[in-house]
């Protein structure tokens, strides 16, 4: 029963009203705890404790298997020591998107801690609704079984309605909310620390303002990963296949096509590379793998575009052998070609795209692979230059 002792705290006991929880589940050795319960007032809706350590920054918890499917609470601590919370639905990349007015008050705080305790948890119990109020995409109904859940946290400092910088913890789990073996008084508050109701919609303008932010971010991220699977899963394969094998058979056509590919897939990397980076206000881009490998993409791709000019100026049709400067075109391609690839299986990962168009993107990249085996076995690589004996 010690796992209960938690929720026993904030919440008091009483004979007349008794409801059903689930243990308490703690993760990260409790650096995030969630426990829920139906509530006893009224079956429509779920008791939740949120119990957590995130000193500064937000936590948010929600039902749902990750961030293209949730129905989230995300949480944070304003100045005055009161509690905001605020529903989000997640269907993608990027902050989840708030509810519409009409369903955050659906999201009540019942009571809040706004100091830790001993232990130095917070507390927040809220209260949410069992069944979808919407059709949004997003909006998860409570389910009596092992349903899948998620949260996420950002620890750090300058957190509000305005500055919600993206996660730095993520995790998944299962919780059955409502049905349990442990019963446990889930009614009244035992000390009115803080009661808040839930916004109603954006509060203010710089609420709405952090709306559009998160919104226009989504947006940019979603095409951001369009362009780059484009670019590196099909223009790129289709620029280096001419060139490495068309060389013999379109003498005079294969450069003229391979220029325009690659031309047309730097100038789409340069669009998303601009996108991402320029609706990213937490300034935390390159400190990710997949930022980082982004921007030597970015960086590689430029010097083809540059190699690419200077290559085709300094052209020789006498020539007797490979010039430094082919060579290094050679070199940024192979990279490219195998960074770039890796760097959109980075990014559906990273970002939870659905699992139909990773495995669409895979499938495109087998059929590459498959092109380029069958290329090397029928025409095998050609040059522009014959050695000299």
């Amino acid at each position: 029963m010690h796992h209960l002792l938690p929720i026993a705290a904030l919440i008091a006991t009483t004979l007349a009203t008794v409801s059903v929880a689930g243990p308490l589940a703690c993760f990260e050795g409790g650096k995030v705890c969630f426990q829920a319960a139906p509530s006893v007032a009224n079956a429509n809706v779920v008791d939740v404790l949120v119990q957590h350590k995130v000193t500064r920054g937000w936590v948010a918890v929600g039902y749902g298997p990750g961030m293209t499917n949730a129905d989230m609470i995300m949480l944070w601590q304003n100045p005055n020591g009161d509690w905001t919370a605020s529903r989000r639905f997640s269907t993608g990349a990027g902050l989840p998107a708030a509810a519409p007015a009409n369903l955050q008050s659906a999201v009540r705080i019942v009571n809040a801690t706004r100091s830790p305790n001993a232990a130095g948890n917070h507390q927040i119990l809220l209260q949410r609704p069992v069944a979808r109020t919407s059709n949004a995409a997003g909006d998860v109904a409570v389910t009596s079984a092992a349903q899948a859940m998620s949260y996420a946290y950002y620890e750090g400092s300058g957190v509000s309605a305005t500055n919600l910088p993206r996660h730095n913890g993520l995790a998944r789990f299962t919780y059955n909310s409502l049905d349990a073996s442990v019963r446990v008084d889930l009614s009244k508050p035992a000390v009115p620390t803080t009661q808040q109701q839930v916004p109603s919609g954006p509060a203010s303008a710089e609420e709405a303002e952090a709306v559009a932010k998160a919104e226009l971010r989504h947006t940019a991220v979603l095409v951001h990963g369009i362009l780059m699977a484009v670019a590196w899963s099909v223009i790129s394969f289709t620029a280096i296949f001419f060139a490495r094998f068309m060389k013999g058979k379109l003498p005079s056509k294969w450069f003229p096509i391979h220029r325009a590919l690659f031309l047309l897939a730097i100038v789409m990397t340069i669009v998303a590379f601009g996108l991402v980076v320029g609706t990213n206000s937490s300034g935390d881009h390159f400190t990710t793998t997949h930022g980082l490998i982004g921007f030597l993409v970015f960086i590689a791709s430029l010097l083809q575009l540059i190699l690419g000019f200077v290559i085709d100026k300094l052209f020789d049709p006498a020539r007797t052998k490979v010039p430094f400067h082919d060579k290094l075109h050679w070199i940024a391609g192979y990279f490219l070609a195998v960074a770039a690839p890796v760097n959109v299986v980075l990014g559906h990962l990273s970002y939870e795209t659905p699992t139909a168009l990773f495995v669409v993107n895979l499938v495109v990249f087998g059929l590459y692979v498959a092109l380029f085996a069958v290329g090397q076995a029928r025409f095998g690589q050609t040059h522009e230059h014959k050695e000299k004996p």
